[in-house]
């Protein structure tokens, strides 16, 4: 009775949006689908979130009788719903009508693509699935592929459960060619669960869109992810569940760690040889197997102070993997050796002047402490500016003021269990001392500004900009400061035997500082190494101006452009720029990144100002290479000449001040 209840909700509601006009040229037949035949208890409970791609004001691809994607996207997925909620899955749909989630004004298809993965991990969804259709851009298609995505972060579940459908929607279709390929699509990887993306046919392909415009094409579509994903979970998901350590921060550096395994179905064994771990992205060699179901790994080698994440993967004999399991930890070990030391031994007794106190904490392997270890501060004269300070990279600063009585301070500090001691005096310093304090337009500190005298490095600002030099006689003395990002700064201080001289100086960046904080990322596309020369003077001038670039590959064999956009999205970058060689010049972006498109717009302007194609010209449009489609950041595909009529530094400078100018307009807003 209750399977029959489910079969008459799914076509009342199939029925419902079919005469709302959602799949408007035939009414459905009724579904020859019948549920009695399969064992369906694997989906039981599991919660499957279906995305009809599309919809209210994105309507996808069209085919050339008017029939658009967001209809026949909702349409497999209504039946894909009812085939699911008849299973005993708990199955919800992103958008049950030909409407948008995002309701704002104007309409943005990136708030769109995060309100619907939004729904996915809301519901803590076990599967998430996304339906498209394809389109090759030509009014007569010559492609009619069958394509799904995996999450391309995902190379276990998600790729498992693509193979899957794709077989499923493959056998219940026809269709050939078919593929399984990874994709980093917004909505892929803004969904925390198992995640695919099916372009099961195109709808320009010749005679595809009258066949799409049948019930019973989007029904078979449907029975074919149905059919995948219920043999995905038949095949049952592995599990893992870590024992040890048990404690979220660690003073052991080489702590064992403990996880039991099972195969996740009845009659599934798990691969053994399937079994791998990773620490801290690396692999880790040494698993020691307790029985046939638990594994246990200890670092061959003492782990660095700080967080740490161990990873294990597994397979069970069926062929499915486990999902991402991970267990993190942060290793203190305590402090085993102080030492402090006064930058200036004397300083004048004016109490005023401020010294600087350098202090190193080791633990008992003579490694850096952990960050944000404590030291306390005391001192039998003068006083500190601070009671306490913390640890970076097993180094910390304080700063004492002197008396005005002449006389010498001991100075002690303590960090856990032990203490060490120096000795300081306020009085008349035997050479000229001199402090300065660093910062930028905006006032604010700069950090590893060098300074320099006689060409020779003295002194490196710290955290608040300060920096500190000795002087055996006085004078005028020469200083040269340098910071990466800013202009080079040349200052003279009169220092005088005896005394402190305090001054503060301001950098000014390179450029405004566009490129602070941003990372770019420059591909040689294809497998070619001759676009490395160019890419290199971008990456000095780039790191000139502060910023960071970083190539996806230098030395031969290139990788994959799956390896390359995982590179970038890993390294977190502000931009993709691929550069290869062709005989007609063009900057190429993704049709819907307005980012890119302006970029490209700039990068030809400039280039074509310089006449660097003689009599051609750049031009920026649209493309499909992957790279474009799949980075998760704006994306630019600049095809040059072999030869140029200008030097690679001045083709490298025209791209550079674009990729300035696309910085400074997404600062002010533009």
């Amino acid at each position: 009775m209750k399977q029959r209840l489910h079969s008459l909700a799914f076509f009342m509601l199939a029925a419902v949006c079919l005469c709302s006009g959602c799949i408007k040229h035939v009414m459905p037949p009724a579904t020859d689908f019948k549920m009695a035949g399969f064992d369906t208890a694997a989906l039981r409970g599991k919660t499957i979130v279906i995305d009809p791609g599309h919809g209210g004001p994105e309507r996808g691809a069209i085919a050339e009788n008017g029939l658009n994607e967001a209809e026949v996207n909702q349409g497999v997925a209504l039946y894909l719903w009812g085939f699911l909620k008849e299973a005993g899955a708990q199955p919800v749909l992103t958008r049950s009508s030909d409407t948008c989630l995002f309701k704002g004004e104007p309409y943005v298809l990136r708030e769109e693509l995060v309100a619907r993965a939004a729904v996915s991990n809301a519901a803590k969804a076990d599967l998430f699935v996304s339906i498209h259709h394809n389109s090759d851009g030509k009014e007569r298609g010559e492609h009619n592929d069958l394509i799904v995505f995996y999450k391309m972060s995902d190379p276990g579940c998600s790729r498992d459960m693509a193979r899957e459908v794709c077989n499923g929607i493959k056998q219940r279709m026809n269709a050939e060619p078919a593929s399984v390929q990874p994709g980093n699509y917004l909505v892929l990887r803004s969904t925390q669960a198992t995640a695919i993306l099916g372009e099961a046919s195109y709808m320009n392909y010749k005679s595809n869109s009258e066949k799409l415009a049948y019930h019973r094409t989007l029904n078979a579509e449907a029975q074919g992810y149905f059919m995948g994903i219920l043999g995905y979970f038949k095949k049952g998901i592995p599990a893992i569940s870590f024992s040890a350590p048990n404690a979220a921060t660690l003073s052991d550096a080489q702590p064992r760690i403990a996880a039991s395994l099972s195969a996740g179905a009845p009659g599934v064994s798990l691969d053994r040889e399937s079994i791998k771990a990773r620490l801290d992205g690396k692999a880790a060699d040494g698993l020691v197997f307790d029985n046939a179901s638990s594994v246990g790994y200890t670092p061959k080698a003492p782990l660095a102070n700080g967080s740490h994440e161990f990873c294990l993967d597994c397979r069970n004999t069926a062929g499915n993997a486990a999902q991402k399991t991970c267990i993190s930890f942060t290793v203190a070990v305590p402090p085993a050796r102080l030492s402090v030391k006064p930058v200036f031994p004397v300083i004048p007794a004016d109490g005023q002047a401020a010294a600087p106190i350098d202090i190193t904490v080791l633990d008992s392997l003579g490694r850096p402490v952990i960050d944000g270890t404590q030291i306390e501060l005391a001192a039998t004269a003068g006083r500190f500016a601070e009671a306490t300070v913390t640890t970076k990279k097993g180094r910390a600063r304080a700063f004492l003021i002197s008396d005005k009585t002449p006389q010498q301070t001991t100075i002690t500090i303590k960090a856990g269990a032990i203490k060490d001691h120096c000795t300081l005096s306020f009085g008349t310093p035997q050479q000229a001392l001199f402090a300065a304090e660093i910062k930028d337009a905006a006032g604010k500190p700069v950090e590893g500004a060098a300074l320099l005298r006689a060409d020779h490095e003295v002194s490196l600002s710290d955290t608040a900009g300060r920096v500190f030099d000795t002087v055996g006689a006085g004078g005028t003395i020469g200083y040269s400061i340098n910071r990466k990002g800013y202009e080079p700064l040349r200052v003279s201080a009169a220092l005088t035997v005896g005394k402190l001289l305090s001054a503060g100086y301001i950098l000014q960046a390179i450029e405004g500082g566009v490129f602070f904080n941003r990372t770019i990322m420059l591909d040689a596309a294809g497998q070619s190494q001759t676009a490395l020369p160019l890419l290199r003077e971008l990456k000095s001038m780039i790191e000139h101006a502060g910023g960071t670039a970083l190539f996806t590959w230098e030395n031969l064999p290139a990788p994959s452009p799956q390896v390359r956009v995982m590179k970038a999205a890993e390294a977190k970058a502000d931009l993709f720029l691929s550069v290869v060689n062709n005989k007609a010049p063009s900057a190429e972006y993704y049709y819907k990144s307005d980012t890119g498109a302006r970029l490209a717009d700039c990068v030809c302007r400039s280039l074509n100002e310089r006449k660097a194609f003689g009599k051609k010209t750049c031009e920026a449009s649209p493309g499909t290479e992957y790279i474009l489609m799949q980075t998760s950041m704006p994306a630019l595909l600049l095809r040059l000449p072999p030869t140029l009529n200008i030097s690679s530094r001045d083709a490298a400078a025209s791209i550079y001040g674009a990729i300035g100018k696309m910085f400074e307009k997404n600062m002010s807003g533009l």
